[in-house]
């Protein structure tokens, strides 16, 4: 996923208490996934998340 926002610095993400980020990782992790984060400020965001298919299993318990 990717946008044109304003972007953050991606060296505040281990202080962040954003719900959403840390929902993400969270997620991702528990399906066996991995996730990264790019981002500059005014430059925008991109998120890009890859889960294995059997990963998706744990979504349908």
């Amino acid at each position: 996923m990717r946008d044109d926002g304003r972007g953050f610095d991606t060296s505040e993400l281990k202080h962040s208490k954003s719900l959403g980020l840390v929902g993400i990782k969270e997620r991702v992790i528990l399906m066996n996934g991995k996730y990264s984060i790019e981002s500059n400020p005014g430059h925008g965001t991109e998120i890009k998340v890859s889960v294995p298919l059997a990963g998706l299993n744990i979504l349908r318990n």
